[in-house]
């Protein structure tokens, strides 16, 4: 769909594709301002961008749904630019109308996933962290970076967002056994392409600095990420070796 608007913002042709994007003859278009095409709930916003556009003397490139005459709407992308009749010498604006309603209804659904995943890691009660393998040129794995991590994570790390996401497991917790281990996880994790489900893993942690038990879950995904998530076991540990003990005496 193609619109000429004078400068005020008129139309002054449309093409045939108008009926296609708002099931209108293209002639009961001339005339009309083009702000119109844009849904109610869209106008003000459309028309300060354009206005901002207009001011520093750029096209314009635009997303906003668009009113069919059965009352419907879909989501167009508007591209403009301003252009000078040879003839007449007077400007106005080729906009070119592209309908994108089906890549905004996935970019919705993504975005409603991407929310939803979001709420179910942030209420987990156990820590979760996902982790990017660091590699060098020749493809071996020296590090893994921490990409994102739920609340309790961070509580349990003892770190904030800022400390953490975007640095590595060993730049951050250094050399020892903890940090050892997760690499190798998420390594063989990215490497088989297999859940890693390990239990009662005894193993001095890089946080407390101290022996602790944790059961352990590790899964690949996307190429270089793995989600990885544990459970600090030490406490039910350390209950069934008094119950054990005490069942000695």
């Amino acid at each position: 769909m193609v619109l000429r608007v004078d400068m005020d913002g008129v139309i002054g042709w449309a093409s045939p594709g108008v009926h296609n994007t708002r099931g209108r003859d293209p002639d009961s278009l001339i005339g009309t301002s083009n702000i119109e095409l844009i849904h109610p709930d869209h106008r003000e916003t459309v028309r300060l961008e354009i206005a901002t556009a207009r001011g520093r003397g750029e096209d314009t490139r635009f997303r906003f749904p668009v009113l069919r005459a059965d009352g419907s709407s879909i989501w167009v992308e508007s591209a403009g630019r301003q252009v000078i009749d040879p003839q007449s010498g007077d400007s106005f604006r080729v906009v070119r109308l592209r309908d994108i309603d089906a890549e905004h209804r996935t970019q919705m659904e993504l975005m409603t996933t991407s929310k939803r995943l979001r709420s179910t890691l942030d209420s987990l009660i156990d820590p979760h962290i996902v982790l990017r393998a660091v590699r060098e040129p020749d493809g071996s794995i020296t590090d893994f970076s921490y990409v994102d991590a739920n609340p309790v994570a961070l509580t349990y790390l003892g770190r904030d967002r800022e400390e953490l996401l975007g640095h590595g497991v060993r730049e951050v917790f250094g050399e020892g056994e903890g940090p050892a281990n997760i690499l190798e996880w998420c390594s063989r994790a990215l490497r088989t392409e297999e859940p890693i489900v390990l239990d009662d893993v005894a193993m001095v942690s890089a946080v407390k600095g101290i022996p602790r038990r944790f059961d352990i879950r590790a899964m690949a995904f996307g190429g270089d990420s793995v989600s990885f998530t544990w459970r600090d076991t030490t406490a039910r540990f350390e209950a069934g070796q008094r119950v054990a003990d005490s069942e000695q005496y």
